[in-house]
Formats: C-alpha cells, sequence, structure tokens
C-alpha cells in the first residue's frame, strides 16, 4: 500500500478525524480534573450507604420487639372482641350438608324447637305464636337456611328467658335478615340478623328478662350474651302495673377476611 498516495488522498478527513480525537480526549480530561474527585467522593458516598443500609435495620431491635407485643396485644384484644360479637350458633341449629337434604334438616330443626317451647310456654301461661318468627314460606336457600337457623337458636334463648322470668305475652316474633344479603355487593364485614321482639309483663318482669338475655349462661350450652341493639319500654296505658317492650336483638356474622402478612 502507498502510504503517501492514502495520505495524500485522505489527508483532509485524517486531520480531522485527529483533531476530533483530541478535542474529546481534552474534554474528558478537563470533566475529570474539575469534577471527578466530586464524583468519586459522591459515589464512595453512596457505596458506603447501601453498605451500611444492609448491616443495620431501620428499627432497632427494641422498638421492633415493642410492635410485636403491641401487635400481638391487638390480635388478642380483636379475637375477645370477636368472640363477643360473632354469633355462636349452638350444634341443636346448625344444618350439615354431608347428612341429607339441607332443606328437611330446616324443618326438622324448626319442628323440635316448636315440640320444646310451645308447651313449655303453655305450661308458664306465656302466650306465643307457633312461627317463632320464622317466614310463612320456607327458605330454600341454603344461606338463608343457615341464618334462620341461627336466628330461631336466639329465639329459643329468647322465649326461655320470658318463661323463666314470667313475662305475660310475647305479642310479636320476627326474624329479618339484614338485607345486603341480597345485594351484589354482599354485607359488611359484620352481617346483622335482627330478631324484633314485642312483649308485655309487669316492668319487674321485663326488667329481669333484659338482664337474663345478657347472661352468658343462662341458657344450658350457651356462653354469650344476646347482643340488644335497641329495646323500649312504656307503660301500657290504663294499666298500672303493666309495661310493653319493644326490642330488637342482632345475631351478628363477622366477615372472616383473609390474613395479612406480617
Amino acid at each position: 500500500m502507498d502510504v503517501n498516495a492514502f495520505w495524500q488522498e485522505n489527508r483532509r478527513f485524517l486531520l480531522g478525524l485527529a483533531i476530533g480525537i483530541a478535542c474529546a480526549a481534552g474534554g474528558w480530561i478537563a470533566i475529570d480534573a474539575a469534577w471527578g474527585q466530586d464524583l468519586a467522593r459522591l459515589r464512595g458516598q453512596q457505596i458506603q450507604l447501601q453498605s451500611q443500609m444492609s448491616r443495620a435495620a431501620l428499627y432497632t431491635r427494641a422498638d421492633q420487639d415493642q410492635a410485636q407485643a403491641d401487635k400481638a396485644a391487638l390480635e388478642s384484644a380483636v379475637s375477645k372482641l370477636a368472640e363477643a360479637v360473632h354469633f355462636q350458633t349452638r350444634p341443636a341449629y346448625r344444618v350439615d350438608p354431608a347428612a341429607g337434604s339441607v332443606a328437611n334438616q330446616y324443618h326438622a330443626i324448626v319442628a323440635a324447637t316448636q315440640a320444646e317451647l310451645m308447651p313449655l310456654a303453655s305450661r308458664a301461661n306465656l302466650t306465643l305464636d307457633r312461627a317463632l318468627g320464622l317466614p310463612a314460606l320456607s327458605p330454600t336457600r341454603e344461606d338463608e337456611i343457615e341464618r334462620y337457623l341461627q336466628g330461631l337458636d336466639a329465639v329459643d334463648r329468647i322465649v326461655r328467658a320470658a318463661v323463666a322470668c314470667e313475662l305475660a305475652r310475647i305479642d310479636l316474633l320476627e326474624i329479618k335478615l339484614d338485607p345486603a344479603l341480597y345485594t351484589r355487593a354482599g354485607t359488611n364485614p359484620i352481617e346483622r340478623t335482627q330478631v324484633r321482639v314485642n312483649a308485655t309483663g309487669t316492668g319487674q318482669a321485663i326488667a329481669r328478662f333484659l338482664r337474663r338475655t345478657q347472661d352468658p349462661g343462662a341458657v344450658a350450652g350457651t356462653t354469650q350474651a344476646l347482643l340488644i341493639d335497641e329495646a323500649e319500654v312504656l307503660q301500657v296505658r290504663g294499666s298500672a302495673l303493666e309495661a310493653r317492650l319493644t326490642a330488637t336483638f342482632v345475631v351478628a356474622r363477622l366477615r372472616q377476611d383473609p390474613p395479612t402478612p406480617d
């Protein structure tokens, strides 16, 4: 290859290339001289900080221990509150899908409850509707059956308390499911089945009745007071002794959300 001929032919290009390389090298040298030390220092600080963060936790061990203790105390308080609020259905009022038709089990449980409560009320001269607050048309959906039986469990406890406290009449018993059960969004975290009661008796008998419903062990097999949403006692017009109670008891169900990770 004739170098001289190549030089002569490409001299302008080669000179431009050499000048460009020199300028680039000079630029990098100037940048390094002006900012290189600061950049190196900042990079060093970044590496040092990352190393410290990897070795040390954001919180001290004492902070972590206190947080764990607070978490355990909160979980315990929530658990106790849930036990008090969530209605504990007795085995006699539960259906078992594996045991055959849920509808047949529903009718059997209702019949057994009527067979116990109606003679009990009759012996105590307590006026009581045989329907026991259940709807005239029997429920067919399994979720409805389960909730009506929970309401019937509460009714059983209410009637037994009324007999024990010598109320004269139970004028109204009505089990009302939470309307949100039939919505697309579903129920709130606390589902509320209402048991509405109108009863008549002396003021003392009604006071004893209300106290008894709040006794967790008043009925065999129960360890939970009945929740009262509202209650009103008024004197019966024209009677110096009789009073009328209007009360709404609540059968609460807590929606079980998936546990949150620690």
